[in-house]
C-alpha cells in the first residue's frame, strides 16, 4: 500500500514539473496593417485654359479678303500667314512716285524673300480702261516680279477706306497674324526700305 502511493506521488510530481516547463505560444490579435494612401495634390493651373490670342481684336486687323492678281490668279490675305512680314503697296498706273519706285520694290521682294518677306501690290486704278495691261507693262520694264491684285469692294473698305489712304504710294506692313504694324506713305528708296524692313523683323 505504501508503495502504490509512493508511485502515485512520484507520478504526480513528474506531472507537475513537465506542465511548468512548457512553452506558451501567445498568438497576438490581429490587427489592421495600415494601408498606404497616395495623395493627390493638383496640378496647379490644370482646370484653367490657356488663354488664346485672338488676332482678330486687335484694332489693326485686317478682316480676310481675296482678290483677283492681274495675271488672272486669286489672291488670299490667308497668305499672311505664310510669311513673317507682308508689304502691302497701294499704287496707279497715273502715280509718277509710284512708278518711280517699282524697280526698288522689285529688287526688295526678291532680296527679302528668303527673311520671310512678300511684297503685294494694290493697283487703285485697276478699274479704269487700259490700267491693267499698262500696269502689267510698268512691271515687266521695271523687272518687278511680284503679285499685284486689283482693287475690289472688300480691298477698298479694309485696306483704303480703313487707313485713310488718300495719298499714293502707300504702303502697309502686315505681320503673320494679319496686324497692320506699321504705314509708310511716300516713295522710299531701297535704302530706306531695307532699314524699316530690318527694324520690323527685328521687333
Amino acid at each position: 500500500m505504501k508503495n502504490t502511493l509512493k508511485k502515485l506521488f512520484v507520478l504526480a510530481f513528474i506531472f507537475l514539473m513537465l506542465l511548468s516547463s512548457a512553452c506558451t505560444v501567445v498568438i497576438p490579435t490581429p490587427t489592421e496593417t495600415p494601408q498606404e494612401t497616395a495623395t493627390i495634390m493638383p496640378t496647379q493651373g490644370a482646370n484653367t485654359p490657356e488663354p488664346t490670342f485672338d488676332p482678330s481684336q486687335n484694332e489693326n486687323y485686317l478682316p480676310p479678303f481675296s482678290a483677283e492678281q492681274l495675271d488672272g490668279e486669286t489672291y488670299s490675305s490667308t497668305d499672311f500667314a505664310q510669311h513673317k512680314l507682308t508689304m502691302i503697296n497701294v499704287w496707279a498706273t497715273w502715280c509718277g512716285p509710284c512708278i518711280g519706285e517699282l524697280d526698288e520694290l522689285g529688287n526688295i521682294a526678291r532680296d527679302f524673300e528668303s527673311k520671310g518677306v512678300t511684297l503685294i501690290g494694290i493697283l487703285l486704278d485697276s478699274d479704269d480702261s487700259g490700267a491693267v495691261e499698262e500696269a502689267k507693262q510698268l512691271l515687266s520694264s521695271n523687272n518687278a516680279q511680284y503679285r499685284n491684285i486689283k482693287l475690289n469692294e472688300t480691298v477698298h473698305r479694309t485696306i483704303v477706306e480703313k487707313y485713310n489712304i488718300y495719298s499714293i504710294p502707300t504702303t502697309l506692313f502686315v505681320n503673320s497674324d494679319g496686324i497692320v504694324v506699321t504705314v509708310v506713305s511716300g516713295a522710299k528708296s531701297y535704302q530706306e526700305w531695307s532699314e524699316i524692313i530690318d527694324n520690323l523683323l527685328e521687333g
